[in-house]
């Protein structure tokens, strides 16, 4: 369980689900207590003497690459996958995102994933790429302000900077022991059971349904298949990621047993734990759900107080996408999906009659707009909309008597239910299945609820939806092209 003096920092090495764990970190802690910066050019910018206040780092600067900046080590998490999936990834990734260093070498040579591994160059960007992480280390002593002036200096500045170990064998013991003083590590080819392995080592709320995110195309992996011959050839590429790894799946094997013993307490009469927890996912995400709320710190909502909610808070609940920001209202908020219910649980305290009132921002579609439902404690309850016509933002609102709850209830149990979820065309830079965007969630006691009036007023400091400034990526032609100059901007920008 972490201390609320512990800093957290995972170590993202590129291509490992990285993208998609990243969300649920950031859904356990404020959005103050979460440093900005995943990548070294973001990080040298800011001002070195406020990176010790952040309680949660995430980014690929290796494992060691923030000790130096901190009063003491973080406690450090990574995820690992095999080299062979991760060369093939690594090279379909360069191969359709402009924003990566090797894109126009390996898109205008027209270079298959044979010639890739040929390639002098880019063959260094799938060679011991996991051992490197976890073996990089920074000697530096930092000082006031930014380390940099302007961003395009931080590679020179990194390597000129970083421990530099010549032996492969040292290289793969410093990795295997900053591996064995990970609090949790977890393994891409079995990403669900490590998400479940995440939420029990700290003692999180389970993570329900989890969308990947940043990952190749269909189109991309069809025919994906590789030859004896390649997979020969990335294997002796990468001899050190691959002793790395069959470290890390017997470690893994331990913890997961170790899971399992520990959650046996908390089965009930009749239910039987299979010898793979994840056989069972419904089993699991009630054992789970049992172990945190056992661990969670007892909370209770005071007679007559108001809760109000906001998504830059940590999230209480499952079944949402990342936490996002409408810079220009300055709310922040989440998506619903990818699943078709999502959750948010509050202390009760003293049962009496309630008002939930909760702000809805955009949906994927009027259809799925239409077919929002909320259910407390398991009883559907009827909303009230208020808004300007048929457009966003809207406030809904809904009475929650005090006999729906029952003498034992100590917590309230929102579910967010749609007919589906979906991926907004419009969207095309964005992959995931969604729902409605919900702004925030106040519950007050129903004479202190506010009234239709205060709700309308709120709306009109809310002046556009949150979709709008994004009006010019959204156009057919021009959008595509516009993004994908910005990617290599950036790129340049950043190299």
């Amino acid at each position: 369980m972490l201390q609320p003096q512990d800093r957290l920092y995972f170590i993202h090495i590129p291509k490992t689900a990285g993208t998609t764990l990243i969300p649920h970190l950031d859904a356990r802690f404020h959005v103050d207590e979460i440093c900005p910066a995943q990548l070294w050019p973001q990080l040298l910018l800011l001002p070195q003497e406020t990176l010790p206040r952040y309680r949660l780092f995430r980014g690929h600067f290796g494992a060691k690459g923030l000790d130096c900046f901190l009063p003491e080590p973080p406690l450090r998490i990574t995820m690992l996958r095999h080299p062979v999936p991760l060369a093939l990834s690594t090279y379909q990734f360069i191969l359709r995102e402009p924003g990566t260093h090797l894109h126009r070498l390996v898109k205008s040579g027209k270079m298959s994933f044979a010639e890739f591994l040929q390639h002098p160059k880019a063959r260094l960007a799938v060679t011991n790429k996991q051992v490197s992480n976890l073996g990089f280390e920074l000697r530096y002593q930092p000082g006031r302000g930014p380390a940099l002036s302007a961003a395009r200096g931080a590679k020179q500045w990194v390597n000129s900077r970083k421990v530099v170990c010549p032996s492969p064998q040292e290289r793969l013991e410093g990795a295997l022991a900053v591996l064995q003083e990970c609090v949790f590590f977890g393994l891409v080819e079995r990403f669900d059971e490590s998400i479940a392995l995440l939420s029990w080592t700290f003692g999180w709320p389970p993570a329900g349904p989890v969308q990947k995110l940043m990952v190749a195309p269909p189109a991309s992996r069809r025919g994906s298949a590789l030859s004896a011959s390649l997979e020969t050839q990335i294997r002796a590429y990468n001899p050190l990621d691959l002793a790395l790894y069959e470290a890390a799946e017997k470690r893994f094997e331990e913890r997961l047993a170790a899971m399992r013993e520990d959650l046996q307490q908390y089965a009930r009469a009749g239910e039987t734990m299979p010898d793979s927890l994840i056989a069972d996912p419904q089993l699991l995400y009630k054992l789970l759900k049992r172990h945190y709320r056992c661990h969670q710190p007892k909370q209770v909502r005071p007679a007559g107080a108001c809760i109000r909610m906001t998504f830059a808070e940590p999230l209480p609940g499952s079944g949402w996408h990342r936490r996002e920001e409408a810079p220009s209202e300055g709310i922040f908020y989440r998506w619903t999906g990818p699943g078709r219910v999502s959750t948010l649980a509050f202390p009760l305290g003293v049962a009496e009659d309630l008002v939930i009132t909760f702000l809805v921002l955009d949906a994927a579609s009027r259809t799925i707009l239409e077919s929002l439902q909320l259910t407390v404690n398991g009883q559907p309850v009827a909303l009230r909309s208020f808004g300007r016509g048929s457009h966003f933002p809207r406030y809904y609102q809904t009475f929650v008597p005090q006999d729906i709850f029952s003498s034992r209830t100590r917590h309230i149990r929102l579910a967010f239910r749609v007919a589906k979820t979906a991926h907004r065309e419009r969207f095309y830079w964005d992959p995931r299945a969604v729902g409605v965007a919900i702004g925030g969630v106040e519950l007050a006691p129903a004479r202190e609820a506010p009234l239709e009036e205060v709700l309308m007023a709120r709306l009109k400091k809310l002046r556009r939806p949150i979709s709008w400034r994004l009006w010019l990526l959204q156009t057919p032609w021009f959008g595509p092209r516009l993004r994908k100059l910005y990617l290599y901007l950036r790129a340049v920008y950043f190299s």
